[in-house]
């Protein structure tokens, strides 16, 4: 009975090990677009004229951002141009139409990364085509679209300390979470263990 529970134990040990392992080599190795910053909205606005703003991401080669937009009735299929300008320059402008659009749908725009983005300002910038039957977006409170944006992981080293860090943060933050986390874990092994004796 003793040898069976050890196995047990050892099993139950290494399958959290291993999934553990698992996920962080997915984060670090397989996941090539990392989040930059999120910005979160509390409702939807008629988009009827030019949005614009500014937005400074917080790592080099800013590659996607996303927009949460509604369609009403899938009506608008019209065309939209976003454009990412620093000064006067234009760096990156993408086309897409109200039939990308869902009702409600995260609209996706990734182009090729920025390489130097870290920290500069950049104009954003979406033009509708049709006023008559507008999409949605989400904004906040002062009428500023939310979002997510991304960059894309090069160095492998990089994502490794800042995968390393940021579970380091996560545990300083959250240390009540996991000590509960971990009771109720050893509390469902023993449970387990016990009745493998029976």
């Amino acid at each position: 009975m003793k040898n069976s529970n050890y196995t047990y134990w050892f099993v139950a040990v290494f399958a959290i090990f291993l999934l553990i392992a698992t996920h962080f080599f997915a984060s670090v190795f397989l996941v090539n677009n990392r989040l930059d910053s999120q910005k979160v909205g509390i409702g939807f606005l008629e988009v009827r004229e030019n949005i614009q703003f500014e937005l400074i991401p917080n790592n080099n080669n800013f590659n996607i951002i996303v927009f949460a937009f509604k369609n009403p009735g899938l009506a608008n299929k019209s065309d939209y141009t976003f454009s990412l300008s620093k000064g006067d320059d234009l760096l990156r402008q993408i086309n897409f139409s109200g039939d990308n659009v869902g009702d409600p749908a995260d609209v996706k725009l990734q182009f090729d990364p920025i390489p130097n983005s870290l920290g500069n300002s950049y104009t954003i910038k979406i033009i509708p085509k049709d006023f008559e039957r507008p999409i949605l977006i989400n904004c906040d409170s002062g009428g500023t679209p939310s979002y997510r944006t991304y960059y894309r992981t090069l160095n492998k080293n990089t994502v490794l300390s800042e995968a390393v860090r940021e579970w380091k943060t996560n545990f300083a933050e959250g240390k009540l979470f996991f000590i509960v986390w971990v009771g109720l874990l050893a509390a469902v092994l023993y449970y387990g263990s016990r009745k493998n004796e029976k």
